[in-house]
């Protein structure tokens, strides 16, 4: 996925992603995994920033990088963690979980 090399060119510039390339990132994944936003989006709507972490675990990002590209820290990517499982899957659940299940999306 070229996009994800795009990302990770930018981590190694030390460079957070602009609004263009956070665009080009959810075109790669809905072409990849058709759906993918809207099974996303079924339970409560997720706010930008949650969503663009369910885009980074859907190509395969780790947490340290997806702290970097978000420009959270370890706590709060947790916190946000939990809150996504929350909104999309109804109940609470371990932060942990939340990337094997959006990993599996489309598979």
């Amino acid at each position: 996925m070229r996009v994800r090399a795009m990302f990770y060119n930018l981590m190694l510039q030390g460079r957070e992603p602009a609004e263009d390339d956070w665009l080009a990132l959810g075109s790669s994944v809905e072409h990849t995994w058709p759906g993918f936003h809207d099974e996303i989006m079924q339970g409560q709507p997720l706010r930008q920033v949650e969503y663009r972490m369910c885009l980074l675990m859907k190509v395969g990002f780790l947490d340290k990088e997806i702290e970097f590209l978000l420009g959270y820290g370890q706590k709060s990517l947790s916190m946000v963690k939990r809150r996504v499982f929350r909104k999309i899957y109804g109940t609470g659940g371990p932060a942990r979980e939340l990337k094997q299940r959006i990993r599996a999306y489309g598979h």
